[in-house]
């Protein structure tokens, strides 16, 4: 009966070897995942790496403003005839390039001819009466000296030669007045431009004044734009802004600030010319332009990542302060900002903080008043 007790020993004791191993791993596993584990900010653990920028206060910032405005050509006319006729000739088009001096149309001018010739012939038959009256005024001069001739007779032909005189000069006055007619009749362009509409074609009857061409000039085009609030305090002319026109990045030169504003808009009207022509952009398009202010007010630029919510909707930043005069060991202090401006990934804050404090850009979400930290410098370009 005791045979059966004595062979269950071995076994027992096995089995509690097998036990014992198998708890003395899993303790040393539990053992070897805890001192891989990170540290906490509990007593002992290892103060967290945070990233920080030195900010440099200023007495002001510079705000970029973008303005719309619409390219306009230096110069535009309306042309018309200063006489009236029938169009005869239509010598350019729509989209034409032509230059000072060029015909563009013609009108008939068969009636002027023949007024040209009636007048002439005038001229002619007034220049013929003047040279009787130079040859009658003589031979009464001579007959007169020696007594042959009146006072009266005399008199009369002096009159007579200043009568022819004058029927010479009115004559002459009425053929350069219908050759300037005359000359009327060509439309030509007052300067190189582009025709820009064409408003009727041959066969037409016109009168004087009636718009035939559009044109516009191609040089140094012209961005108008409207300026208002205190922006338009800080322009002046002759300063020079960037202007952006389809992509391509130009420069502009204030030329007039108009001395009157918009009823509508309460703008003010600002000219800047361009250093370009009307071949890559054209008239109508429209302009961005930049306009650098100056804002007095005190603060500093920081990465927007540095700021924090604040109590009552404020912002806040994390600054650091050195542990006993290490700031390898540095603590961290919360200070309330006002955000003054925003520009792209960066914004201009108004704090209580002294020059060349270190803040913390990064990791925001981690920390918290009092940590111990471990700073690591980093340098962010601000504006």
């Amino acid at each position: 009966m005791n045979k059966p007790n004595l062979l269950m020993k071995p076994r027992v004791l096995s089995i509690a070897i097998m036990a014992t191993v198998s708890l003395g791993v899993v303790a040393l596993a539990i053992f070897a995942q805890n001192s891989d584990a990170p540290a906490t900010d509990g007593p002992g653990a290892e103060p967290l790496t945070v990233s920080w920028q030195t900010i440099r206060t200023q007495p002001s910032y510079t705000v970029t403003r973008t303005l719309v405005g619409r390219v306009e050509a230096n110069q535009e006319s309306q042309l018309g005839f200063e006489v009236p006729g029938m169009v005869k000739q239509v010598l350019a088009d729509e989209g034409d390039r032509v230059v000072q001096g060029q015909v563009l149309a013609r009108l008939d001018t068969q009636l002027l001819d023949a007024r040209r010739e009636e007048l002439v012939a005038a001229r002619d038959q007034a220049k013929a009466e003047l040279d009787l009256a130079d040859i009658r005024l003589e031979r009464i001069t001579r007959a007169h000296q020696r007594k042959a001739a009146t006072d009266d007779e005399l008199d009369e032909a002096v009159a007579s030669h200043l009568a022819a005189e004058a029927n010479l000069a009115r004559a002459n006055a009425g053929v350069i007045s219908i050759e300037v007619e005359i000359k009327k009749t060509e439309l030509v362009a007052p300067y190189d431009a582009v025709v820009a509409a064409k408003a009727l074609d041959a066969g037409r009857v016109v009168s004087a004044g009636v718009e035939v061409f559009e044109l516009y000039d191609l040089a140094k085009p012209k961005v108008r734009l409207g300026v208002g609030g205190a922006v338009l305090d800080d322009l002046a002319v002759n300063q020079t802004h960037p202007v952006l026109v389809n992509g391509e990045r130009l420069l502009g030169t204030i030329r007039q600030i108009l001395p009157a504003r918009e009823r509508l808009g309460r703008d003010v009207d600002v000219i800047l010319e361009l250093d370009a022509q009307l071949d890559g952009i054209r008239r109508g398009d429209l302009a961005r332009v930049e306009i650098k202010q100056n804002i007095d007010e005190p603060g500093a630029w920081l990465p927007i990542q540095a700021l924090t919510e604040g109590v009552r909707g404020l912002w806040a930043v994390y600054t650091l302060e050195a542990n006993g005069g290490d700031l390898a060991a540095a603590l961290l202090r919360r200070s309330d900002v006002e955000v003054l401006h925003t520009q792209a990934d960066h914004v201009f804050v108004r704090g209580v903080f002294a020059d060349e404090t270190q803040v913390v850009i990064e990791g925001l979400h981690r920390l918290a008043p009092g940590m111990a930290v471990r700073p690591a410098a980093v340098e962010v370009e601000l504006p």
